[in-house]
């Protein structure tokens, strides 16, 4: 009995924290990412040779990766998130996420990049302690440098990378151009999202492109980085011979990319919807046009 009264406590601790720890890191942003994992996929020469556990594992490591990499950042910025007014209710930063259970979180996403990787080969469990080290390198960057935009995009711009190496594959030209996509697509909506921030940032001493270069030229950055990476996405379909509906397609995915860049209203909801529409959009283009390319 004794035990009982002991274990639903801590069951019910548990399950708050846990769901506290899934809001913080907004583990639904994983669809970010997702839909270029199966494009990357895809790409892979090896793609008909692929198991179902292998594609499982690449997943469950991209979740886990990213779940860590998120918890990090949440961690090492809770001081400064209790200060800024649009972050100061997070789970870690309000203390209703307890530090001792973010930091067993951290670790256990650790633990799943590291086994998820173990079991898909050996190159892949080497590496992924640097995977790690970088994704956490992230969280302090914007201490030093207003680069932090880039470096994000190169963390999330690792997923096709890392699916060929994590499969033992070698990387060819169209891994390469979706890797650069991601990354200045990334790069040029996370410096939306810290014009939110540009005073705070200002006052506190942090590094961004919106405190270092203003509003103004901080859009004009964002868009040369969504026509960067909408270049990529085309020299991807003419290396793989794509029909016209995919460029027609690319086409309005850089328009809605654009249209946060030129639109003064700076919300982060919405930001984030159109975003996460972007990868789902880009794979329904993807594998509508496949079949009438050189993939198929």
């Amino acid at each position: 009995m004794a035990l009982f009264q002991h274990t639903v406590p801590w069951l019910r601790a548990c399950w708050k924290q846990t769901g506290h720890f899934l809001k913080d890191i907004k583990i639904t942003h994983s669809l970010f990412t997702l839909p270029f994992l199966w494009v990357a996929i895809e790409l892979l020469p090896t793609t008909a040779q692929l198991s179902g556990q292998t594609i499982a594992l690449l997943v469950l490591t991209l979740v886990s990766a990213r779940m860590f990499g998120m918890g990090v950042n949440r961690f090492a910025d809770r001081h400064i998130d209790a200060r800024c007014p649009r972050t100061r209710s997070r789970m870690l930063a309000s203390k209703q996420l307890k530090e001792s259970w973010a930091l067993g979180y951290i670790i256990l996403a650790a633990c799943g990049v590291i086994l998820c990787s173990a079991a898909l080969s050996s190159i892949a469990f080497g590496l992924s302690f640097i995977l790690l080290i970088w994704l956490a390198v992230y969280s302090w960057l914007k201490r030093w440098s207003f680069s932090v935009h880039f470096y994000l995009g190169s963390c999330l711009g690792l997923v096709p990378v890392a699916t060929a190496l994590a499969t033992q594959t070698a990387l060819n030209l169209p891994l390469w151009l979706l890797a650069f996509n991601i990354m200045f697509w990334v790069a040029g909506f996370d410096m939306l999202y810290a014009l939110s921030d540009r005073l705070f940032d200002i006052k506190e001493g942090l590094h961004s492109i919106p405190s270092r270069f203003g509003i103004r030229l901080t859009r004009h950055i964002s868009g040369a980085c969504f026509l960067i990476s909408s270049a990529c996405l085309i020299m991807l379909g003419y290396v793989l011979t794509m029909p016209a509906i995919y460029y027609v397609g690319t086409g309005l995915l850089t328009v809605m990319l654009l249209a946060q860049s030129i639109s003064k209203a700076h919300n982060s909801t919405v930001i984030t919807a159109i975003n996460t529409w972007y990868g789902v959009l880009y794979l329904a283009l993807f594998l509508t046009s496949k079949g009438g390319s050189s993939l198929g």
